[in-house]
């Protein structure tokens, strides 16, 4: 590959530092990296003689034959001055004495959300266009997933890691084995995309198998956890959906996933006890969130090209966590806009450079994570970051016979690079900014709606899951409650408000028949003034009532949120005051639902005043009338 490189400088433009200088006909090139045991790669098309510099001093001199060659030069920086037929060409290069390699860790999220309704209908077809698609012609026929699959084929040498989500492999296996429909028409699952889906599924298994695409796991849906577990605390839900990607990644492979892909690298360090629980000892998290890590006592951050090991000191457990390189894993995923297969090229040969300066030539872990197809398919020209991609694992694999760099697994990186370091802290945030406003705030007129639709959804089944549902209804709403909490649907550009109300209302009417009952009653007595709140449950429950308005305790003031336990079959009664107008709710304490809400009505002044006088009257009526009887039975008496 590196001789084809140096063919291409007749056709390019100068490359400073990397493919030297072209014109004429005397072409050369040196390899910019070098470790000095092997010395450094030379091409040329004529015999020439060699000026080596350093800090502009010449240091020695060579006569070197035509084609590819080595000298061996002891670590520094250099320029190389190559003479022929009167014609100079120069480069830098850079001499390292490091045994170690960089160990470069590329980490591909491939993710397509569950993108399909509770009927089992598909609204989007992406999971599979991108497979069966010839959206990078002219050079390839197939999708995305396809050519990234035969890319790695193609580049025997390269390791990666890969995330290929669980939801994208649900809907691939859903559509070879049962097929699928979208759009009114059925894709059986002998057709000729599901056959060419089924090949993408076995070479990345196989090349799992090989040890060379490392498979990670990740949610069942693709919930921003960082966010819901800070704001929600919906701690037992983000483990039910990681433990449900966790069986389906499982039941696609028979090699053991021992690291999860975090959605959008949004964390808090109530993640630490997730993955933990779950049984994922290694994740990838954000540059920014590097930044704002803190050591733990005794131990020190010193580079983020190394692992870490992160504590939750209330907790005491761990996980251990990469940190991305964001300049790199950027400059791939936003700058990949190559006009030509020229550029294409240069572009992977600038990226191999960045690697190496990362670290300045020193060895450790470049992680490299990114969306695994985004970045292509967002491209204005595809098919040539199809061709980068190409370039820049051919350059890797020729970097790792050189001795330079490595490329490797995250488990691969772990056993080469230790992590020996711990970190009592990571901020909470994601890799935007370090900030969830890309999914609750930049569209908030859309977004803030969804979230309370989401929120209500599940405050409903945590009602249930307290007054008893069974197993089955509680697991189909809980899957539910994934689908709905997909960030996808809330990314600010693409919101989308449709799914996450079709699940949530699916799961509100799952719960529903569980809600109707007459389980826990409430009703107002005593011209409004008292409330009883009553059980009639086989089971202890907490209850909170709130009122609202100005109606208080008869011994309390405004505003009243009132918990209570009560025991099965047991009711207990409030009273109050206040002003009319006012209403009491009764919610279940621990999931937040209103389960019942009853009017507090209480009398007017002027309706006492006159409902007294009323009294008051009768009450002499009564009297007179009573004393009147007295009288008459007295004068009956006599005449008797």
């Amino acid at each position: 590959m590196r001789l084809a490189w140096a063919l291409l400088a007749l056709l390019l433009l100068p490359f400073p530092g990397v493919l030297g200088q072209a014109s004429g006909n005397f072409v050369f090139y040196a390899d910019p990296v070098a470790v000095s045991a092997r010395g450094v790669l030379l091409y040329s098309s004529a015999p020439f003689v060699l000026g080596v510099y350093s800090s502009g001093k010449l240091v020695n001199t060579f006569m070197v034959p035509a084609g590819q060659s080595r000298v061996s030069l002891p670590p520094g920086n250099y320029q190389l001055r190559a003479t022929s037929n009167g014609i100079t060409r120069s480069a830098e290069v850079q001499v390292v004495a490091d045994p170690k390699p960089i160990y470069v860790a590329i980490v591909w999220h491939d993710h397509q959300a569950p993108n399909f309704y509770p009927n089992g209908t598909f609204f989007s077809n992406y999971a599979f266009y991108h497979v069966c698609s010839d959206e990078l012609q002219p050079y390839y026929r197939y999708g995305v997933y396809a050519f990234k699959a035969q890319a790695l084929l193609n580049n025997p040498g390269i390791n990666v890691s890969e995330e290929v989500s669980p939801p994208l492999l649900l809907q691939w296996e859903i559509a070879t084995s049962k097929g699928y429909e979208y759009q009114g028409s059925y894709y059986p699952p002998n057709g000729t995309c599901a056959k060419e889906v089924r090949w993408v599924m076995d070479t990345f298994l196989n090349l799992s198998r090989e040890g060379r695409d490392e498979w990670l796991t990740s949610f069942y849906a693709h919930p921003i956890s960082g966010y819901i577990l800070s704001r929600y605390g919906w701690f037992n839900l983000m483990k039910e959906d990681l433990i449900m990607g966790e069986n389906i990644t499982d039941s696609f492979t028979d090699v053991t996933q021992k690291g999860a892909w975090l959605p959008e690298m949004a964390f808090t360090m109530k993640d630490v006890d997730l993955l933990n629980e779950s049984g994922i000892r290694f994740t990838v998290l954000s540059y920014g969130e590097y930044l704002g890590a803190e050591a733990a006592p005794g131990y020190k951050k010193s580079s983020p090209f190394q692992p870490y090991v992160v504590e939750d000191p209330s907790t005491g457990k761990t996980t251990v966590a990469f940190f991305r390189d964001s300049a790199i894993s950027n400059y791939i995923a936003f700058q990949n806009n190559d006009a030509t297969a020229q550029q294409a090229a240069q572009s992977a040969e600038a990226v191999v450079q960045m690697i190496y300066n990362a670290t300045n030539g020193t060895s450790g872990v470049v992680t490299i994570a990114l969306d695994g197809e985004n970045w292509i398919l967002d491209s204005k020209y595809p098919y040539n970051s199809a061709l980068f991609l190409n370039d820049l694992y051919a350059l890797l694999d020729q970097e790792e016979a050189e001795g330079v760099m490595d490329t490797v697994t995250l488990q691969q990186a772990l056993e080469k690079v230790p992590a020996t370091q711990v970190l009592y802290y990571v901020p909470t945030g994601s890799w935007v900014d370090m900030s969830f406003a890309k999914w609750t705030t930049q569209a908030q007129s859309v977004q803030l709606p969804m979230w309370d639709e989401l929120n209500a959804a599940h405050s409903a089944y945590k009602a249930a899951q307290l007054l008893g549902a069974n197993f089955s209804t509680l697991r189909k709403a809980q899957i539910g409650l994934f689908h709905a909490s997909d960030s996808d649907y809330y990314w600010a550009e693409y919101v989308d408000p449709g799914p996450v109300s079709v699940w949530c209302k699916y799961v509100e009417g799952l719960l529903q028949p569980v809600l109707g009952k007459e389980n826990i009653t409430v009703s107002a007595y005593s011209g409004g003034l008292k409330v009883r709140v009553a059980n009639g449950l086989d089971r202890e429950v907490n209850l909170s009532v709130i009122v609202g308005g100005t109606f208080r305790p008869a011994n309390g003031t405004a505003p009243f949120n009132y918990t209570v336990t009560l025991a099965p079959y047991s009711s207990i009664a409030l009273a109050f005051r206040g002003s009319p107008g006012s209403n009491a709710t009764v919610l279940l304490a621990a999931s937040r639902y209103p389960f019942k809400s009853v009017s507090l009505t209480q009398p007017s002044y002027s309706f006492i005043l006159i409902y007294a006088v009323v009294v008051i009257g009768l009450v002499t009526l009564i009297a007179v009338y009573s004393l009147r009887r007295r009288k008459a039975l007295k004068s009956d008496s006599t005449y008797t």
